[in-house]
């Protein structure tokens, strides 16, 4: 996540990751639980070198999960805070390893953005 009026001074002073051909497990894992704090830009998946292409894909689908979460928080209570959502990137490198997929993210996207899933969400909570 990432607010407009606020560059994250983490992204920016933070070194692109390192292109040697391993990383420990603990690397992984933080990939996974917070893609955004271990890469700068989602296309860095696709760049490292020590990344299987199964690993590349589950980071990116975390991100793309993560970037949707961002999206859905900004449009209902947010949307004065400006926060900005990189969710196109992680959906336009995810497409180099999954496109379809990426196009199942792409089309929740859209759907969000236009309002469209907004209708049976509340037509669910009234039931309930």
């Amino acid at each position: 996540m990432e607010i407009l009026t606020q560059t994250s001074t983490t992204a920016r002073s933070r070194a692109a990751p390192q292109q040697d051909t391993t990383h420990d497990q603990s690397f992984l894992i933080r990939a996974l639980i917070d893609p955004g704090e271990v890469f700068v830009r989602p296309s860095e998946v696709l760049d490292d070198p020590a990344l299987t292409e199964a690993e590349k894909r589950a980071v990116l689908l975390s991100w793309a999960r993560d970037e949707l979460v961002v999206e859905q928080v900004v449009a209902r209570v947010m949307r004065e805070l400006g926060v900005r959502s990189r969710l196109d990137a992680v959906v336009d490198a995810l497409a180099a390893l999954d496109p379809s997929v990426a196009d199942t993210y792409a089309t929740a996207a859209r759907a969000m953005r236009t309002g469209a899933g907004r209708s049976r969400t509340s037509c669910r909570r009234k039931a309930h």
